[in-house]
Parts: C-alpha cells; structure tokens; sequence
C-alpha cells in the first residue's frame, strides 16, 4: 500500500488527460446511471485503499463546514461557536466555511485517525 501511494502523484499526472476527458464529458451529458457507476467506482478502490493508512483526502482537501457542523463540533470542543470559526475556520472563494489550511487540524499525522470522527463535518461522513 505504501509503494501505491508514493506512486499516486505520478500515476494521477499520467491519468491527468484521461481524467480530464472524461469529466468534460461528464459535465456535457451525464449519464442516466452516474450514481451506480460511481458506487461501483468507489467501492472497487476502497477494496484496495485503507484510509487509515493514506489520510490523503484530510491530508490536502477541507470540506464544506454547515451551521450545523459548526455548532455541533465547537459544542463537543467545549467552545463557543465563533470562537471556533475563528480559530479553525475560513471563507473561501464560494462563500463556504472550510478549514484554514491542510492538512485537517483534527487529524492524527502519526495514524490518520479523526481526533472529532463522531462529530465531524457532514461532508466527511459523505465523502466520497
């Protein structure tokens, strides 16, 4: 798994024009069954991928923090929610609350663990 990962940065530029491709045609018809392509999709590399042992997603991605995610992780912090969006929280260019930087501040380096997995954002319960 290891070796997979060190290989991922180039295997992703290789894939880049394929990737690319596919996307723009994606965004001009989408296919009837594009869920179930993507289940399948998903499921046949997380057969393959242990996300504790990557953390890739957390490590360089922030996802979209709701109200309510924002409420509900500044309460089990024991903080005050603007005291929260203060110190973890920024808006990005959409007008969305996300992380400040990467990689998550609620992640383990040392074991890709979630120091909040019980509370965290909706995104993160959804992803991918």
């Amino acid at each position: 798994m290891k070796k997979r990962l060190q290989e991922l940065p180039e295997l992703s530029k290789e894939k880049l024009p394929e990737s690319k491709k596919y996307f723009q045609k994606l965004k001009k018809r989408t296919p009837k069954r594009l869920d179930l392509v993507m289940q399948d999709l998903h499921e046949k590399e997380f057969q393959k991928t242990d996300c504790l042992e990557c953390g890739n997603c957390c490590k360089t991605t922030s996802p979209l923090l709701t109200d309510v995610d924002i409420r509900r992780i500044a309460k089990h912090l024991k903080m005050k929610e603007h005291q929260f969006v203060t110190q973890y929280l920024e808006v990005d260019e959409d007008d969305y609350y996300v992380f400040k930087g990467a990689p998550c501040p609620f992640l383990d380096l040392n074991d890709n663990m979630c120091f909040i997995y019980d509370v965290r954002p909706k995104a993160c319960k959804e992803y991918p």
